[in-house]
Order: structure tokens, then sequence, then C-alpha cells
């Protein structure tokens, strides 16, 4: 699997996606108690470095072969070719 490839299907991981949504649920007591660079680390911290995690160990593989997997590879833009999709 290319780094390109790695780089789409870790946004579909079950770990990337709950590390994203926590990172967003725990930010938001610092952010109720007017603590804004707590919650800034809290959110921009933990998402990075599960995605550098899942694209490093993660066999991404079954989630190229999913349904969902094939829908990214059809309609999401790579960085290298944006909107390609969409001709």
């Amino acid at each position: 699997m290319t780094a390109s490839e790695k780089y789409l299907y870790h946004q579909i991981h079950p770990l990337k996606l709950l590390t994203d949504v926590a990172a967003g649920f725990i930010a938001l007591y610092p952010l109720w108690q007017h603590r804004l660079a707590l919650a800034v680390l809290i959110m921009l911290a933990p998402p990075p470095v599960a995605s550098f995690l899942v694209m490093r160990y993660a066999n991404l593989e079954p989630y190229k072969q999913s349904a969902l997997g094939r829908y990214l590879a059809r309609h999401m833009p790579t960085p290298w070719k944006p909107f390609a999709s969409w001709a």
C-alpha cells in the first residue's frame, strides 16, 4: 500500500475516528472553564499522533476493500490531484 493510500484509508480506521471524537469531547471541559490553550492542545495533539500510529502500524487493507473504502477511493480527491474525481 502506498503512502497516499495509507493517508486516504487511515481516515476511516475506528481508532482514528475514536481519537478525533474523544479529543473534541474532552476539550469541551477546558473550553467551559475558559482555558483556551489547554483545550486547543487537547484538540490538536492526539489526532496527529493517532494518524501517525495508524498509518505506520495498522493494516489498512481491509478498510480499502470495504464499501466505505471504495467510496473514498472514488470520491475523495488526493492531495496531488485535487478535484480530479469531480470531472
